[in-house]
C-alpha cells in the first residue's frame, strides 16, 4: 500500500524532498494561472488562443496531451518576441512534467522556453524579476531532471543549474520523522540502503490524484523487492479524499443513459464541431481509461435509447470511450481524420427557431 503521511510540519521538508539514499523521487508542481501572469500585457488574439488551450491541457487524455503539448511548443516558438511569449512558454513547461509525455515532447518544450529566454523582457519590478528567475529555474529543471538539451548562454541559466546541483547535494543528507495516518513513525535516515520514493501531494492537485493508481501499481509490483513509497501531505486528516474509484475494486462499468456523457472534449478544425467538453464526460473517460489499463479485454457497456441528436461527433465519442485502440489502428484517432473517413462536411442555411434569422452552419 502507499503510506500517506500528514503533519503540519511536513511543508518544511519540501526542501528536503527529493532525496535519496538510493531513492527515486517524484516532483509535482501546480501550474500558475495564465490570467495572473498576463495581466500586465494584453494578449494578441493568437496568444490568447494558445493561452486558453493551455488551460485545457489537463482535460486531455495522456496520449492526446503529449501530442498537443508538442504542438503548442512549436506554435509558441513561432510567436513574435514579446513578454507574453516567454510567459506562455513557461506556463507550458509548468504543465509538461505532469505525466510521461515522452522525451521528444519535453525537448520541444525546453527548446521553446530557451528560445524565449534568449532575449528576455526587462524586469521593471521585483515581481517581474522573480517571474523571470522562475523561467530560468524551469529550464534548468527540465535539463537536469528530464535530460533534455538547452542551448542558452546566460549567466542566470548557469546560476539556476548550479543551484539545483547544490540543492541536490543538500538533499542527500536529508532527514525527518513523521507519523502516518495509522500512527506509525517513519524516520528517513532509518531507511538508509532501501529504495524509497517520496511523493509530496495534495487533495486539491489533479495530477497528484491521477498518479495515485500508478504509484500503487508500482508498489504492488516491487514491494517484495523492498520498495517503500511515502506519500506526504501537509493537509489535516479531515481533508483525506476517502475512497477513490480505484480503491473500490470496480472492474466493469454499465452506464445507462450514456448520452449524458456525450460532451467529451473534441479538438477539430471544422467550425462548430470542437468543444471544450464537460466534467461529467471527462470523469467517465478517465474511469474507462483506468479500467482499460487494468484489463483491456473487458471494461464496460454503454446504453441509451436517445438517438444522436446534435453532432456526428457523438458517435466518434462513443468509440473513443470503448475502443480507442481501433481508432488508433486505423489511423483515425483524431476527429477530423475520422470525419474525413466516414462523413463529409456540408454547409447549409439554418433558420433559428421562432425567429426570422438565418445562419450558415457546417454539419458533418
Amino acid at each position: 500500500m502507499i503510506i500517506h503521511l500528514s503533519n503540519s510540519r511536513a511543508a518544511t521538508f519540501l526542501y528536503l524532498a527529493s532525496l535519496c539514499l538510493a531513492a527515486a523521487t517524484v516532483f509535482i508542481v501546480s501550474p500558475r494561472l495564465l490570467s495572473a501572469q498576463t495581466r500586465a500585457d494584453v494578449l494578441t488574439p493568437q496568444e490568447k488562443t494558445i493561452a486558453d488551450q493551455i488551460k485545457g491541457l489537463r482535460q486531455l487524455p495522456d496520449d492526446v496531451r503529449a501530442r498537443t503539448t508538442k504542438e503548442f511548443a512549436l506554435s509558441i516558438r513561432q510567436l513574435p518576441l514579446t513578454p507574453n511569449k516567454l510567459r506562455l512558454a513557461k506556463a507550458l513547461a509548468n504543465l509538461s512534467t505532469e505525466g510521461d509525455f515522452g522525451h521528444d515532447t519535453l525537448q520541444e518544450v525546453a527548446t521553446t522556453l530557451a528560445d524565449g529566454l534568449r532575449n528576455p523582457p526587462v524586469a521593471h519590478n521585483k515581481r517581474e524579476q522573480a517571474d523571470l528567475d522562475d523561467s530560468y529555474g524551469w529550464l534548468a529543471q527540465l535539463v537536469r531532471y528530464e535530460h533534455v538539451q538547452a542551448s542558452l548562454d546566460a549567466p542566470q541559466f548557469a546560476a539556476a543549474v548550479a543551484k539545483l546541483e547544490t540543492d541536490d547535494e543538500h538533499r542527500r543528507h536529508a532527514d525527518f520523522t513523521l507519523t502516518d495516518l495509522h500512527g506509525r513513525t517513519w524516520n528517513l535516515k532509518s531507511l538508509h540502503g532501501k529504495v524509497v520514493l517520496l511523493n509530496f501531494w495534495a487533495t486539491w492537485c489533479p495530477p497528484c490524484r491521477k498518479e495515485m493508481p500508478d504509484l500503487d501499481a508500482l508498489y504492488q509490483r516491487f514491494k517484495d523487492q523492498g520498495l517503500i513509497i511515502l506519500a506526504i501531505s501537509d493537509e489535516p486528516p479531515a481533508k483525506d479524499p476517502g475512497v477513490t474509484f480505484e480503491q473500490t475494486g470496480i472492474d466493469y462499468l454499465f452506464r445507462d443513459e450514456g448520452h449524458r456523457d456525450k460532451n467529451l472534449r473534441t479538438v477539430s478544425n471544422i467550425p462548430g464541431v470542437g468543444i471544450d467538453g464537460s466534467q461529467r464526460a471527462s470523469d467517465m473517460h478517465m474511469k474507462l481509461s483506468y479500467l482499460r489499463d487494468k484489463h483491456p479485454e473487458r471494461l464496460g457497456t454503454r446504453a441509451t435509447a436517445t438517438p444522436i441528436a446534435n453532432s456526428m461527433a457523438e458517435m466518434y465519442t462513443e468509440t473513443r470511450y470503448l475502443r480507442p485502440d481501433l481508432l488508433e489502428q486505423a489511423g483515425i484517432e483524431d476527429f477530423d481524420q475520422w470525419a474525413a473517413t466516414f462523413g463529409e462536411t456540408v454547409s447549409a442555411i439554418e433558420v433559428a427557431p421562432g425567429a426570422f434569422v438565418t445562419s450558415l452552419r457546417n454539419n458533418v
